[in-house]
């Protein structure tokens, strides 16, 4: 392809390798049952060229992705899902190295590697893990922001004394809101950054800016 045409859908494709990866999923299986379906979608009629170029694709898939992988390998570096599988293929490694105590905070959706990892960890004992959920939420039976955490308390209930036992109720207690409105993602971490200049050293250490995208940091 030339690389006006590659651009287009090169980020769609890292994307759906980041998930694969950070998901764990054998990629030989998935992009196998993903060309079967692209067949299927195609069952009973004539074959183009288009439509042979476009299965074709599908059939190559693994191969992108296994030249890919052995290229950031050879340079040390991973996109984010990468990095993720080839620390849940190494923990084992790791562990029988490290000796101090590992403590995992603020966690909440994991995926499979994340999972994979921390369990691993939580095995070899010297580990702690902290929940990200205001004590009122987890102490409901069933609410939207303890759907994920209820599922790794029931899973990992046999490492009941490495969680960290939470103290703040922070959401019940009286609060005092003010609404800005600022234009745009750059207009908001102005805002931000003008608030801040405004307080004094006192105000800054008990003060905490939590953002609703990562990106704005």
């Amino acid at each position: 392809d030339a690389f006006e045409t590659f651009y287009s859908w090169a980020s769609v494709l890292i994307a759906d390798f980041n998930e694969i990866d950070r998901f764990l999923i054998d990629p030989e299986v998935f992009f196998e049952h993903r060309k079967a379906l692209k067949e299927v979608d195609y069952f009973g009629e004539e074959k183009t060229e288009m439509i042979k170029s476009y299965i074709r694709f599908w059939e190559d898939m693994p191969k992108y992705y296994n030249q890919l992988r052995l290229h950031l390998q050879q340079k040390k570096n991973a996109y984010q899902g990468l990095a993720y599988r080839q620390a849940s293929e190494n923990i084992g490694q790791f562990l029988d190295k490290n000796t101090k105590p590992i403590t995992f905070l603020g966690f909440n959706a994991l995926n499979s590697a994340e999972e994979f990892i921390i369990e691993s960890c939580l095995k070899r004992g010297q580990t702690k893990i902290g929940w990200d959920i205001d004590k009122s939420f987890l102490e409901e039976r069933q609410h939207p922001s303890n759907t994920f955490i209820k599922k790794y308390q029931k899973k990992w209930g046999t490492y009941q004394n490495s969680f960290i036992e939470l103290t703040t109720d922070t959401y019940k207690d009286k609060k005092d809101i003010q609404i800005l409105s600022s234009p745009k993602s750059i207009g908001q971490a102005k805002s931000v950054a003008e608030i801040l200049k405004e307080m004094s050293e006192r105000e800054l250490e008990n003060t905490a800016i939590i953002l609703n995208d990562e990106n704005l940091l």
